[in-house]
């Protein structure tokens, strides 16, 4: 497990836009951040609710580090308070809607194989669109590049909407839809030539 001082540092790195701090925090910290969970929650263990809590807390801290406070207590210390809190919000919403029907924290509930859409394997997807979206301001300066490769890891689709983000849109069908796919293929070379490798970008 990481130590406090590592933390420290990572939290700095991620004040300053480092990145890459946010892979690296969520490599060292999920794993930890759910045994800590289980061990609190051993009725539990095994579930989504836990993965998803420490996804949460993480991606959550990732996107505003300021609301961190070293001065009261540790980063992990924080990572865990938040994903408490977010367990017993997702708790109580499936017991809202009646997915179960004694005590949440009798019950045994449905593990990574169940229907929840939510998986671990989501997360560093997530992070790369974060990380990414750290990067595009740096590396693009045509504001239109910049919009259409928030649509591309947001995961919009349609050349229509492409089309009109680069002024294309008087161009007949079939040529608009090459010009897209050019300008697609551009800005996706540009983020090969700045070490990125687009993880997680939907065509």
């Amino acid at each position: 497990m990481a130590s406090e001082e590592w933390y420290r540092k990572v939290h700095e790195r991620l004040l300053a836009r480092d990145p890459v701090a946010s892979m690296e925090l969520a490599e060292a910290a999920w794993e930890p951040l759910v045994e800590e969970l289980e061990k609190r929650h051993p009725r539990l263990r095994n579930s989504d609710f836990l993965r998803d809590s420490a996804s949460d807390a993480l991606i959550n801290y990732i996107k505003q580090p300021s609301q961190f406070d070293p001065q009261k207590r540790g980063l992990f210390g924080f990572l865990i308070m938040a994903a408490e809190g977010d367990l017993r919000n997702a708790l109580a919403k499936a017991t809202r809607r009646k997915r179960v029907e004694i005590p949440v924290e009798d019950v045994e509930l449905p593990t990574a194989g169940g229907k929840r859409e939510s998986e671990p394997a989501s997360l560093g997807a997530q992070l790369d669109a974060q990380r990414i979206r750290g990067r595009i301001e740096a590396i693009f300066k045509d504001p239109r590049d910049r919009e259409a490769v928030e649509l591309i890891v947001d995961g919009e689709r349609s050349t229509k909407i492409f089309a009109k983000v680069w002024g294309l849109g008087g161009l007949p069908a079939k040529e608009q839809a090459s010009e897209v796919k050019r300008h697609k293929d551009r800005v996706k070379k540009m983020f090969q030539r700045h070490g990125e490798r687009g993880h997680g970008w939907k065509r």
